[in-house]
Formats: structure tokens, C-alpha cells, sequence
């Protein structure tokens, strides 16, 4: 029985409500406080790359990487609404293989993270750093968040690191990071605008690309006396030739951002991580028809984040300076992206949808094992997997690039010895050449 005539027999004796529903992620009405949510994740390039993995990487990934549906290593999970960015930082290792062992952060597309800085009337002016500042607390973290509170979560001694990644993506959730709480960012920020309240900042073009240096805080009176006159042209060798560089001066609100992410030697694009799925990401291609399908607007502009419903509440929660009431946004993206290792720069593309129909057509899940995984999902308040496709990677292999090469020499063979050593170091790094279960993957 051929796919299309297996699809016409299992849609036979359904009501249209049930035809319409396909593939719908469902809970019993009594428990709709937690809705279940399917993530779509994906190994990628650079979100700022736009082109394909080249040839070399799609090869490899089909031939020696178990990858057979896509283009590219992905997993399906069913995970609760109300799981924050923390919890499926250990979600997403556990999912690929990773064992926790290096820096992490959440980003927006790069289009997006422009255009939740751009107001209304912006019509292409440049993008400044008075916007960013005000939604530090609100969406990002701060640069300047004190060490021990980025990892606050990290209590990993000795045991099974499967065992203790599955602890911290399981529910109930709290966040114990006060360097996240809204009154500290907003303090984090009053300590920068008075230490740079005036900026100098070199500016020059690389091509065609716009280059800022540094910032350096200046005085009042120098800000004064410097931001009324044409800007100093400058030469300066690089890359064994002159070229010609301005020196500009800004209050701070009004630095580019450009420049401003050159404040800090941290990442001035992370999201919080106390942040909801639920909350954060709209649904893609739901294609359900019915009360989980409900229409949500992406943030186009400053402002659409940024409403009066919500400097209400950032008010009201510095106000309280509690830790369990913090401002909740409503919708930011329909894409994450969940960047891992700053040397390999592992990327995993993350989008949303509230059901699972594409799976149901290509035959890999049916309707009876969604409906299981969203039951048990919600039985152990913790995700579970309902499709793979590709092995597991593993650290410090490279990159996608680097795990390429690795699987094309374990499987060429070409000298017995290296490969059998590649292979140690593999399975030292607890990648196996098998794929788990999605029972056991979570």
C-alpha cells in the first residue's frame, strides 16, 4: 500500500471535526493552564549565513549521518507551555548530544532583533542604543550580569549528566537567577549611563561593510565641545594599507547599536532565559482549526513590545521588587535560534506549532502515539520526543563542519588505527553510532 492510498484508508470513518483536528496537540479541558507545544529543531549554519549547507556537509550528513527526511539533524518534541529558556537550554543538549560543557545563549533572527528596535516612524534611520536599554530586563539580559548568576543552575558534580539534564528540563519551573529580574538590569543600566553617559567612538568602512570601534566615555564638556564640529578625519594602517576612519561622539541613547555591542566583551543579544515558549514564540503552519489555533501578531516595531500595557506592569514589578513577579511579554518571534559553543558555533534553528500534522502525512507518528507523548507530557511535566532524524553530534568535534569530517573518517576506514582512536574519542564524549529511541530520548 503506497503512502497516498495508506492516508486515504486511515482517513476513512472520520468525522470532518476529526479530519479537521488531524494531528492536533490536545490536553483534557480540565488541565488547559499547561498547553503542549511542538518544537521543531535544527541543526543550521550561522542565521546570518542564507545560503544552504553546501554540498560537502548535505553528503555527509545523508550518507554517514542517519539523516533521511530533511536536509539537516532535527528533532521533534512535545514540550510544556510554561518551560523557560533555562530549562530548554538542557533540553536541547540532552537532544543533540552535547554534555553542557560550554557557553550558551537564545537569539532572535537577526531581522527581528533589528525591527523590535525600530519605532514606527523609523522609515530606515539607524537603529540606537536607547531602545535596547529600555528592553534589557524586558527581553534581553544584561551584558553586565554578574557571573555566578548566569550559572546559577549549573550544580553538576559527578553521576550520570543524562540524569541530571532530565532533572532540570522537568517541571515545575522556577528561576533562581536574580541577575535577570528587572529592578537589576534596570540598575545594571543606570551604572552604565553614568559611566558613559558621553561617547567617542571610531567609525570607518571595511568594504562595504560599516565597522565601529570601541566607545570611550568622555566627559561633558568634551562631548560639548566635540559634537558640534565635523568629525576628524584619521588614516590608520590595516591589512598593510591606509585607510581613512572618523571619530564621532554621542550621548549614549543615541550611540548606534552597532557600536553599543562593542561595549561589552559579553553578548549583548541573549535572551532572558526566565522567558516562556508559551509566551515568546507565535505558532507556525497550525493548520487546527479550533481553540489552540489562536492568531497571534509578531512584534513589527519598538512599539509593539514596548505598549503601554506593559510599562504598566515593568512599574508595577519594580515597585514590588519581587522575584516571582517579573513583566511577561506577549509573543516576540516565530524563530529562536540557540547558539552553543562560541569556537564550534553550533547553531539550532527553533520554531513552533501547536500540532504535529506534517508527521502524521509522512507516516513517521500517528495519531495514537501524538496524543500518548502529549498525555505523558503533561502526566510528567516534562518533554518528550516524538520524531529524530540523524545521529546525535557531540563536543568539540568542530562544528557542523568539523562533525562532517569526523563521521566521514570513522567510515572511510583508510587508516584502522586513527579511525579506532577517532572512535575512543567519541564514545569518551558519550556519542554512540546508534540512534536512541524517542522513549529514551528525554
Amino acid at each position: 500500500m503506497d503512502c497516498q492510498e495508506n492516508k486515504d484508508y486511515k482517513e476513512k470513518g472520520k468525522t470532518a471535526e476529526e479530519k479537521q483536528n488531524l494531528g492536533a496537540l490536545r490536553l483534557p479541558k480540565a488541565r488547559q493552564e499547561i498547553r503542549p507545544i511542538r518544537l521543531r529543531l535544527e541543526l543550521v549554519y550561522h542565521p546570518q549565513n542564507k545560503e544552504k549547507m553546501d554540498d560537502r556537509i548535505y553528503h555527509g550528513l545523508k550518507t554517514w549521518g542517519d539523516v533521511t527526511y530533511g536536509d539537516t539533524i532535527s528533532r521533534d518534541v512535545i514540550v510544556p507551555s510554561d518551560m523557560p529558556l533555562w530549562a530548554l537550554n538542557y533540553m536541547i543538549q540532552r537532544c543533540f548530544g552535547w554534555q553542557n560543557s560550554h557557553l550558551h545563549q537564545f537569539e532572535l533572527p537577526p531581522e527581528q532583533f533589528k525591527r523590535i528596535l525600530r519605532e514606527k516612524s523609523d522609515d530606515g534611520c539607524k537603529l540606537t542604543t536607547g531602545r535596547y536599554m529600555e528592553l534589557v530586563g524586558v527581553v534581553f539580559r544584561s551584558p553586565w550580569m554578574e557571573e555566578e548568576e548566569e550559572f546559577w543552575n549549573e550544580d553538576y558534580r559527578s553521576g550520570s549528566i543524562k540524569t541530571w539534564q532530565r532533572k532540570k528540563y522537568t517541571g515545575p519551573y522556577r528561576s533562581l537567577c536574580a541577575g535577570e529580574e528587572i529592578w537589576q538590569c534596570r540598575m545594571d543600566m543606570d551604572e552604565l549611563c553614568d559611566q558613559f553617559a558621553y561617547v567617542e567612538v571610531e567609525h570607518d568602512f571595511v568594504g562595504e561593510m560599516e565597522c565601529f570601534g570601541y566607545p570611550r566615555p568622555i566627559s561633558q564638556k568634551m562631548y560639548e565641545k566635540k559634537r558640534g564640529k565635523t568629525p576628524l578625519m584619521q588614516e590608520k594602517e590595516m591589512h598593510e594599507r591606509k585607510i581613512q576612519f572618523r571619530q564621532e561622539v554621542y550621548a549614549l541613547e543615541d550611540l548606534p547599536i552597532e557600536a553599543f555591542l562593542n561595549l561589552s566583551e559579553r553578548s549583548c543579544v541573549s535572551l532572558l532565559e526566565r522567558l516562556k515558549i508559551g509566551e515568546i514564540l507565535a505558532l507556525h503552519g497550525q493548520r487546527i482549526q479550533d481553540e489552540l489555533a489562536r492568531d497571534v501578531r509578531i512584534p513589527c516595531c519598538f512599539e509593539d513590545v514596548m505598549d503601554e500595557r506593559l510599562r504598566e506592569e515593568i512599574k508595577e514589578c519594580i515597585r514590588c521588587n519581587s522575584t516571582d513577579q517579573q513583566p511577561k511579554l506577549q509573543t516576540l518571534t516565530d524563530t529562536l535560534y540557540y547558539h552553543y559553543d562560541f569556537g564550534d558555533d553550533w547553531y539550532v534553528k527553533i520554531s513552533a506549532s501547536a500540532g504535529a500534522l506534517d508527521l502524521i502525512e509522512t507516516g513517521r507518528v500517528s495519531q495514537d502515539e501524538l496524543e500518548k507523548a502529549t498525555l505523558t507530557m503533561l502526566t510528567t511535566h516534562r518533554p518528550v520526543c516524538i520524531a529524530q532524524d540523524g545521529y546525535s553530534v557531540l563536543d568539540d568535534v568542530g562544528g557542523i563542519d568539523g562533525y562532517v569530517q569526523f563521521l566521514e573518517e570513522i567510515h572511510q576506514e583508510q587508516n584502522a588505527e586513527s579511525t579506532t582512536n577517532i572512535q575512543l574519542w567519541a564514545e569518551s564524549m558519550g556519542w554512540k553510532r546508534r540512534r536512541v529511541s524517542n522513549q529514551r530520548m528525554l
